[in-house]
């Protein structure tokens, strides 16, 4: 017979030398310093209601787990420290034996510690709501569905605490990070909760693009007033991709100005951008500063841990059944951002349906398609780079003003942001001691002659050579993709 702590509670079997209510609370104390232990966080990421814990033995406890990988996980890294805390509650050294019980794979969902605010249940319908303007409707843009870990946790609090007291903490409340990290996701839900704990009060979400094609017109049909008032109503206002506002110096002091105002009369303002206030190009001072004196969180690529939470999330959602082992395999292969995680996710699905399951294949497989998330050096890239320009990869680090070579240098920048982790700030000191704005100014100069299919034209030979920008862009990125398979060979 034995004594079992489930996630709640003890039972009260008979342990043999042990009354069967000291045995209850003995397994309770050795589940509560684990969980201390390790952290609420990870206990919960883990191990809540995927782990069993069974006194079997005044110095024998055995823990069944939900799947293999959770129990070589706790094996490999936990079994020291729960060995440990448990030695402290028993007075000695217990005996640890993990096992597989697929039974608790069926298990309540987990708990949101208690210090921050549950989220209201967001009704599956459209809502229309006259007290909203430009709001985005994406379902799965909610706070139930996004999955917090290291990466997000601090976001995650301060988005609830915007929600729960808008306009008292928190204001402006401004959230940075890599493109495809859940700011979208986090903005959107943050709308919608807003809307069910608040459904008298307004909210307006619009990107900064959006909010400059709406100041245009409102100068050209002559109703910025009409502009003024709709968005300075708003009890919250959210404004993402902030950093679409370079150089757009009208548009910038519009903004501060309805920032200025709806902050004085308590109304919340959330701004996104892919980078911190410090690091926004071409913007105003006054701007960036106001943005600054606010809550500012940066969103980070997300842990294993964290990416195999979404991947059994989006399982459980799809209604696919898949392996611990290969849902472990893609989390850990692929350290990009969430966006990458998603595709990998669904090209493995269509794997496994093709290949009906098989682990050769599979494994096969994603070793074929991480291959795509590899991550290449800023060297790597500057070589390509100026191999594409028969430049030295010299003279991309210099001050050499030529426009060719300027304009290599700006293509370097753009694909190391979008093939590396390297912040605009680690890419200006390779790149010749540059400060980060004109890494930024460099990117955005790269990706506006992309939309636009710009040609650009470079000395090859004694012989002038010409190219529009997305042909130019797709060659090299060609070079690295084979750079990226080398990799994982």
């Amino acid at each position: 017979m034995s004594a079992v702590a489930s996630l709640h509670h003890a039972s009260t079997l008979p342990v043999a030398g042990l009354p069967s209510a000291n045995a209850a609370e003995l397994t309770t104390e050795i589940i509560a310093a684990f969980r201390q232990a390790l952290g609420e966080h990870r206990y919960a990421l883990w191990f809540e209601s995927r782990i069993q814990i069974t006194l079997t033995a005044p110095d024998q406890i055995q823990i069944a787990t939900a799947n293999e990988f959770t129990a070589k996980m706790l094996q490999n890294q936990q079994a020291a420290l729960f060995q440990q805390v448990a030695a402290g509650v028993l007075k000695c050294v217990p005996a640890l034996t993990v096992t597989v019980d697929p039974a608790l794979r069926v298990a309540a969902p987990r708990a949101v510690p208690a210090s921050v605010p549950a989220p209201v249940a967001v009704p599956r319908t459209k809502v229309v709501d006259k007290h909203a303007y430009n709001l985005p409707m994406g379902e799965r843009y909610n706070f139930e569905e996004f999955v917090i870990g290291p990466c997000n946790q601090m976001a995650y609090h301060a988005a609830m605490a915007v929600i729960q007291q808008p306009g008292v903490q928190f204001n402006p409340f401004f959230l940075h990070g890599a493109s495809g990290l859940g700011k979208t996701h986090l903005l959107v839900a943050m709308c919608r909760q807003f809307q069910l704990r608040h459904p008298q009060k307004r909210v307006a979400y619009l990107t900064a693009e959006q909010f400059t094609n709406d100041y245009i017109e409102a100068i050209r049909s002559h109703g910025t007033e009409a502009f003024r008032r709709r968005l300075r109503q708003a009890d919250l206002l959210i404004v993402d991709d902030v950093q679409f506002l370079a150089n757009k110096k009208s548009t910038q002091n519009e903004l501060l100005h309805t920032l200025n105002h709806m902050t004085l009369s308590g109304q919340q303002l959330v701004l996104a951008s892919d980078v911190a206030p410090t690091d926004l190009a071409s913007m105003a001072p006054a701007l960036t500063s106001r943005f600054s004196a606010g809550m500012v969180v940066r969103l980070d690529s997300p842990d294993v841990a964290t990416r195999l939470e979404i991947l059994r999330r989006k399982a459980c959602r799809q209604g696919v059944t898949v392996r611990d082992t290969v849902m472990a395999q893609i989390a850990q292969n692929c350290n990009g951002s969430i966006r990458e995680l998603e595709g990998l996710w669904l090209r493995a699905l269509a794997g496994m349906e093709m290949h009906h399951g098989n682990p050769q294949l599979m494994r096969r497989l994603l070793h074929q398609q991480t291959a795509t998330t590899a991550v290449l050096t800023l060297p790597e890239i500057m070589q390509e780079v100026a191999q594409y320009f028969a430049l030295t990869v010299g003279s991309l680090t210099h001050a050499d003003r030529r426009r060719h070579v300027s304009m290599a240098r700006s293509i370097a920048m753009f694909l190391a942001r979008a093939h590396t982790r390297m912040s605009y700030a680690e890419i200006a000191g390779v790149l010749g001691g540059k400060n980060h704005s004109t890494v930024v100014a460099g990117c955005q100069r790269i990706q506006a002659h992309k939309d636009t299919a710009a040609l650009i034209s470079w000395p090859v030979n004694a012989q002038t050579q010409s190219a529009a920008m997305p042909d130019v862009l797709r060659q090299i990125e060609h070079q690295l993709r084979q750079l990226k398979l080398q990799h994982n060979d």
